[in-house]
């Protein structure tokens, strides 16, 4: 008997749930008989690595080779990081990173928000350990995108091995951006 897909979505650093292309992606796939769920993080204006990591550690379970996990902005560090806390045996289909980064493009957070940020640009990350979970990576970028530089795309490609894709005018990917949905991630659940 076939386990039912499973795919877990985290929004941007301020956003929530209810950014029209997660709302979009969620129904198409269970149209396509995924089991969505779209998680609201706690602490959206201060993220806190331990307190984020911890929160996927209570609320995602059941991971396997059926699960597949799209994460944007700071969450994919997030991901990342709760990747590299499981156990070896764990394997899930692939990971979805929209607008990821490393690092930030200088002068695009305010003064606080560098304050936030610099711990996620510090603290190491052991993506070898994170790579054990999963073959398939997908990384999404934009050209224009005000917080995150085309230099993080070299990054999930060579550290990754991640598939990657720059589009064109999509910012950040916020329903700010007039993002709405996002064709080539549905496109790549398709395959």
């Amino acid at each position: 008997m076939d386990t039912k897909k499973k795919v877990f979505i985290v929004h941007w650093w301020w956003g929530n749930s209810t950014e029209p292309w997660f709302v979009r992606l969620k129904n198409s796939l269970e149209q396509m008989d995924f089991e969505v769920k779209i998680f609201d993080m706690p602490n959206t204006d201060e993220p806190e690595i331990d307190t984020r990591v911890n929160f996927l550690k209570n609320n995602i379970s059941d991971i396997d080779k059926n699960t597949y996990l799209v994460w944007q902005s700071v969450w994919c560090q997030t991901i990342l990081r709760y990747l590299s806390t499981l156990d070896n045996d764990i394997k899930l289909w692939w990971v979805a990173f929209v607008a990821g980064w490393f690092d930030l493009i200088p002068g695009s957070c305010e003064w606080e928000e560098i304050d936030i940020a610099k711990p996620w640009i510090e603290t190491p990350i052991d993506l070898d350990k994170a790579k054990t979970h999963t073959d398939n990576f997908f990384a999404i970028f934009s050209d224009d995108d005000y917080y995150v530089s085309l230099d993080n795309e070299k990054i999930f490609r060579e550290k990754l091995n991640a598939k990657t894709i720059i589009e064109t005018w999509k910012g950040h990917y916020s329903q700010e951006d007039n993002v709405i949905e996002i064709p080539v991630l549905l496109k790549r659940f398709k395959k």
